[in-house]
């Protein structure tokens, strides 16, 4: 089982983003890992399990923003991927002409 939470939080006041990073540290210390960059996700062995880490993410809910906790299945997650691009400054290389590997002779 795997639980997804999403948030997205005002920080315009500096005591709001410190009260945001302070609720993202708990999610990293309670085994979140960040998957984007307002996306944190952790597995769970079990339904039980992943019920007590929603019990501790809703105890530590801010009153502002939103907060978004989706427990997904191990057989859904199996069925999602998950791409990777390039970075955007990260120049492309061009590709080189394919070398014949047999020269042919008429």
């Amino acid at each position: 089982m795997w639980i997804f939470v999403t948030i997205n939080f005002s920080s315009r006041s500096k005591q709001k983003r410190e009260q945001k990073d302070v609720f993202i540290r708990e999610l990293v210390k309670d085994g979140f890992s960040k998957l984007y960059a307002s996306m944190y996700v952790r597995y769970c062995t079990s339904l039980a399990n992943a019920m007590t880490h929603r019990k501790r993410i809703m105890e530590k809910i801010l009153p502002f923003g939103h907060v978004s906790i989706m427990l997904v299945a191990d057989q859904q997650a199996n069925l999602s991927y998950h791409f990777c691009g390039q970075k955007q400054n990260q120049k492309i290389e061009p590709k080189l002409p394919e070398i014949p590997k047999m020269i042919e002779f008429f």
